[in-house]
């Protein structure tokens, strides 16, 4: 087995995405694709959709054309211009739940409320969903992506009705930003008043199945999720016993999620796989549903140890009861078929 490329071009990988998009490949197969190829310097799943979508705008060069355009327009030299465009851009890559404040408070005051504002909006074309930052136009496959999700679930409603929620499973992590008590008044609010954690969570529609967070400092990989996958099952037969094994797992395809060893390790499950296309969470139950009611409850409570807040969040999931989790399944069959009507757009409205 060959080795990934040590050395490794944007303009390489731009020609590669275009050449595949070409042949009609999605973008979580274009990833999947050049990972064994590029290794860890494979692009992301959002940055190879926002170079679709430049390209289907009207780009035609995989170069960078930046400089040369600047040249020619009489504009200064502007790496002092792009640079808090690619600043805002990788702290919203990381985290997609980041506030203007805390962007603010990343870039140590560099550039103000206005300018991040200005950034986001109007240069990256971002714009806020369901806590998310989002790209504001969907490129056309991305758009089929979800019309044809939307559609597959539809037909399924269909042949079996209320019974579909019995089968369905389905979940997500999220940044949890929580209150900390202000230890000195020297420090800068922005800075030192909110703590962050991840958790995950999975649940169906009688309640809560799976709750982890993850240490300080730590991600998601996708050897932790297929370890969190293997230990979802196991509760599923547990907690779950005598309905039917063959389940409906509704996630997004970001990140860990969309791995070759995480698709493998879903069909071993005998689980339809249910992908929603990647930066949807108007279409993700979890992101629409369970993540802004828990940071609703959490983000006036002030804790002092990170295991305060996980006890404070289990304590709370734990006690909704399964009216309350199945309501969230509902809205996602009227959410679904909001996007047929809209043709696979976004069924909110940007919010600021």
């Amino acid at each position: 087995m060959e080795l990934p490329l040590a050395v490794v071009s944007d303009c390489q990988q731009r020609a590669v995405i275009r050449f595949l998009s070409l042949e009609g490949r999605s973008v979580s197969e274009i990833h999947e694709e050049m990972l064994p190829v590029y290794g860890e310097k494979t692009w992301s799943i959002e940055r190879i959709s926002q170079w679709l979508r430049d390209y289907e705008e009207g780009r035609e060069t995989v170069h960078h054309d930046d400089d040369e355009v600047e040249l020619r327009s009489g504009r200064p030299s502007a790496s002092t211009e792009k640079e808090p465009v690619e600043a805002v851009r990788k702290i919203v890559l990381a985290d997609r739940k980041v506030s203007i404040d805390n962007i603010v408070a990343k870039l140590s005051h560099r550039i103000g409320l206005t300018a991040v504002t200005a950034v986001l909006k109007d240069k990256l074309g971002y714009f806020n969903i369901c806590g998310k930052w989002v790209e504001a136009k969907l490129i056309d496959q991305h758009k089929k992506q979800r019309l044809d999700a939307a559609r597959r679930f539809t037909e399924m409603f269909t042949n079996e009705s209320e019974s579909i929620f019995d089968r369905i499973v389905t979940g997500g992590e999220t940044w949890i930003d929580f209150p900390l008590p202000d230890n000195s008044a020297k420090k800068s609010k922005l800075e030192h008043t909110k703590g962050k954690i991840m958790v995950t969570v999975f649940w169906d529609s009688k309640g809560v199945l799976l709750v982890d967070f993850l240490p300080r400092g730590e991600i998601i990989t996708g050897e932790k999720y297929r370890v969190l996958l293997k230990n979802l099952r196991t509760v599923l037969r547990r907690k779950r016993r005598g309905t039917r094994r063959e389940k409906i797992f509704i996630h997004d395809s970001v990140g860990p999620h969309s791995e070759p060893g995480t698709k493998s390790l879903v069909r071993t499950f005998d689980w339809d796989d249910f992908c929603i296309q990647p930066c949807s969470p108007d279409l993700n139950p979890s992101d629409f549903y369970i993540f802004p009611a828990l940071e609703a409850h959490l983000q006036d409570q002030q804790f002092s140890k990170d295991e305060a807040i996980r006890k404070e969040a289990n304590r709370w999931l734990q006690e909704k009861d399964s009216q309350w989790y199945n309501v969230g399944l509902q809205e996602l069959t009227a959410r679904l078929r909001k996007c047929i009507e809209v043709q696979g757009d976004y069924v909110e409205k940007q919010k600021d």
